[in-house]
């Protein structure tokens, strides 16, 4: 058998079939093929790197399939802590009705709270006790994704953290438009300042209550959902709906009480501009509750107006100051000692139904041409 061996011609090797004559003649036949030493360096380095690369996809192959292995013992062992702990099997919807004796449709009715659909008192009764007992929660996520809605609507309102008067109108307000939501079938969420920067995707609708402009705007830029502006007042009506209080209402009723003199209006600050520039056109003269010459402007004011505070404390101010205001309460509020007499009650609750009606129009995009509300 031919063997092939190098033979070195000048600076280069040339690599052939064993010579069969003494003379180191090579057949023909065989294909004679010269390299440099400086090609066989380059094959040394190119095997060496081919041998590192191979090392190294070979441990990173064994640290995946070591990652992956884990990951399906974990996965197998319940995947995450909750789940770990708990060993009971999750409780479906196929399960209500079966244990209920009732199909699963009548169980997402009663869920649901599907009025339209007539179902039993009895039979509603039996399902909410068993999904209490056995700990079953509907999905909002599911139900969103099934409708393509939400039902919730977001409520922002920064004002509540405000004086201590108008902190409690809010209050109340967003609890009664809370009971009001929730009587025709959204939830309710508090929304905070993220809003201005960050797109709510939880919610079908916003109630933005006493911004200013420049934030009532910011949150239109980043939710694409209807929204309503409550004790506000953009001026944009070909776009948004803007529900508050009628202060010219109440300025007239207030005249009526006074016997035709000037107003004096002492009201806890607004955020929004709108409505200041309101309560400033409905009465003579405006103070805010933390101006420092509140009671020297009293006193200037005293022989000619009439004085008239919005909220209880506003009102016990006055009072202490010596004076007789007529006081503007919102309903539920308790009216000061001393002024029961003269009280203008604020419906309370017909701002938060119509807030109400005005976010399921929105929603369903069948809302009146109506878009400055004023509620007295």
């Amino acid at each position: 058998m031919m063997r092939a061996h190098a033979i070195r011609h000048g600076n280069r090797l040339s690599w052939g079939p064993r010579p069969c004559r003494p003379c180191g003649f090579a057949p023909r036949a065989f294909a004679r093929f010269a390299f440099s030493w400086e090609d066989i360096t380059s094959i040394a380095v190119y095997r060496y790197y081919l041998w590192l690369s191979i090392i190294i996809f070979c441990n990173y192959s064994v640290t995946f399939y070591s990652f992956c292995a884990f990951a399906r013992l974990d996965s197998a062992r319940g995947g995450c802590y909750h789940q770990g702990m708990d060993d009971k099997p999750r409780l479906t919807i196929k399960d209500v009705a079966s244990a209920c004796g009732v199909s699963t449709a009548t169980v997402s009715y009663v869920l649901n709270d599907r009025a339209e659909e007539h179902i039993s008192e009895q039979t509603r009764k039996k399902i909410l006790h068993y999904v209490n007992l056995h700990g079953y929660e509907t999905s909002f996520v599911a139900r969103a994704l099934a409708s393509g809605r939400n039902h919730a609507a977001g409520v922002y309102a920064p004002c509540a953290a405000s004086a201590p008067d108008r902190a409690r109108a809010t209050f109340s307000l967003v609890a009664a438009l809370a009971g009001s939501l929730e009587t025709r079938g959204l939830r309710t969420v508090l929304l905070t300042e993220q809003c201005l920067r960050q797109r709510s995707r939880h919610v079908d609708a916003i109630v933005a209550v006493d911004l200013p402009r420049a934030d009532f705007y910011a949150v239109g830029e980043q939710n694409y959902c209807p929204l309503i502006c409550v004790d506000g007042c953009v001026d944009d009506l070909m776009l948004f709906y803007q529900v508050y209080d009628d202060f010219s209402a109440i300025a007239s009723r207030a005249r009526e009480i006074a016997g035709g003199r000037k107003l004096f209006f002492l009201h806890d600050a607004y955020a929004n501009e709108g409505i200041r520039r309101r309560v400033s056109d409905a009465f003579e003269q405006t103070c805010e509750s933390r101006d420092p010459a509140l009671a020297l402007r009293a006193r200037e004011a005293a022989g000619s107006s009439a004085f008239v505070a919005m909220g209880r404390a506003n009102c016990a101010a006055l009072l202490a100051l010596g004076l007789e205001p007529i006081s503007v309460v919102h309903e539920g509020e308790d009216v000061p000692q001393g002024a029961e007499r003269r009280a203008i009650v604020l419906p309370l609750k017909k701002k938060a139904e119509t807030v109400a009606a005005l976010v399921i129009d929105t929603i369903a995009r069948a809302s009146g041409p109506e878009h400055d509300i004023r509620v007295f």
